[in-house]
């Protein structure tokens, strides 16, 4: 019913900080009769007014995830049927931000309360619903399940906003679109067709780099222009007839600036959407015959 771990309260005096109560832990199960015994200033008043929340640890002196942690609790205290939370996350570093979306998770699934959250973070979005809504000047223009938006966008924009990509417009033809000095082959929108423009939607952690062919489908030549080393893989650009690709390689891929490589479009993750004149972000560079 009850359970209290290294709890501790300080006030603060004209001296310097006194400390009331220290590391005090027990647990009440439920139904029974617990008491606090000890003579006057002993800490157990403090400690019950800290029981009923009357007692407060002023905010600043919180960690980041402290507070967040503190807020979300006063928030679930009363039992609520509909949780609001608007960029609960945004101002904590990297690593406690990825920490609390882990606990954030847990707490909701656990405890089954509705809940309505506000982000521009996509990783956030993606890990913590079942369902996201993705807004554009006022209007939904994709609902769904995270991992329907990610791998099935219904623009240019929701495909820029949630996750990485790289576009890359060409011709529609039967079964794919014209580009990349060859045919890609790639699933069709329903909103494209035969003889019409259209961006395809390229996922770096999709597209690998090779130091040789291997025949298989949708494998194009070109020339590799960068490869960073970030622990899990080599980030790559490939100039690939005139377009620049980003693209992923094995982390232990003995690749160079310049080294002529084969990048491979697994066809089940290649996505042609309409070319509606809208340019997103990462539109795909397109180099010139004397830049190339």
């Amino acid at each position: 019913m009850l359970e209290v771990t290294a709890l501790r309260k300080t006030y603060a005096t004209g001296r310097g900080g006194v400390r009331a109560v220290e590391d005090v832990s027990f647990t009440v199960d439920e139904g029974r009769f617990y008491t606090l015994l000890g003579p006057s200033g002993c800490g157990k008043t403090t400690t019950l007014r800290c029981l009923a929340g009357l007692e407060s640890r002023p905010a600043p002196q919180l960690s980041g995830g402290q507070q967040q942690r503190l807020a979300l609790a006063r928030a679930l205290v009363r039992k609520p049927k509909l949780l609001l939370l608007d960029e609960p996350l945004s101002n904590l570093d990297a690593k406690l931000r990825q920490r609390m979306r882990i606990e954030l998770r847990e707490l909701q699934r656990r405890l089954r309360i509705t809940t309505v959250y506000v982000t521009h973070d996509q990783a956030e979005a993606l890990f913590l619903s079942h369902r996201v809504a993705v807004m554009q000047n006022g209007r939904i223009v994709q609902e769904g399940r995270p991992r329907d938006i990610y791998a099935s966008p219904s623009s240019g924009f929701v495909a820029d906003f949630v996750g990485d990509a790289t576009f890359v417009p060409g011709d529609v033809v039967e079964g794919g679109v014209r580009s990349l000095g060859g045919i890609v082959r790639c699933a069709l929108s329903e909103a494209v067709a035969p003889g019409t423009r259209a961006l395809l939607v390229l996922r770096p952690e999709r597209i690998f780099v090779h130091a040789a062919a291997r025949g298989e489908p949708n494998e194009f030549a070109g020339t590799l222009r960068v490869a960073a080393f970030l622990g899990d893989h080599l980030d790559c650009v490939v100039d690939v007839a005139g377009t620049e690709l980003r693209a992923r390689a094995h982390p232990t891929a003995e690749l160079g600036r310049d080294q002529r490589v084969w990048v491979e479009l697994p066809p089940e993750h290649c996505l042609a959407i309409p070319d509606d004149g809208w340019r997103p972000r990462t539109l795909a560079r397109t180099f010139d015959d004397d830049e190339s």
